[in-house]
């Protein structure tokens, strides 16, 4: 991964995708990780070497992987977006 995507920011909500990922900080595994389909807010953001990482609220001394989590988009969000370009067409003046 080259960049930080934009929803990748702190206060963001995240749900955990893929709960086999390893946690930077190998002294924090175990039950502690975030689960599988768990919802987590992200406290921090960086990256290092080409991968991007998150410090979870919650889960002080380790970071995560972005590859485990997908963004948590409400229902509202997900629509306005879908529908966005159809309802960006700017109106015609003096047809």
């Amino acid at each position: 991964m080259s960049g930080i995507p934009s929803w990748a920011r702190v206060g963001a909500k995240v749900v955990c995708i893929d709960a086999e990922w390893e946690a930077v900080d190998a002294g924090c595994r175990g039950s502690l990780d975030p689960s599988l389909q768990e919802i987590c807010t992200i406290q921090g953001v960086y990256s290092s070497l080409g991968f991007v990482y998150f410090a979870l609220v919650g889960y002080d001394g380790a970071d995560y992987e972005i590859s485990g989590f997908k963004p948590l988009i409400s229902q509202a969000d997900d629509i306005a977006t879908h529908f966005k370009a159809l309802l960006d067409v700017p109106e015609q003046v003096g047809a």
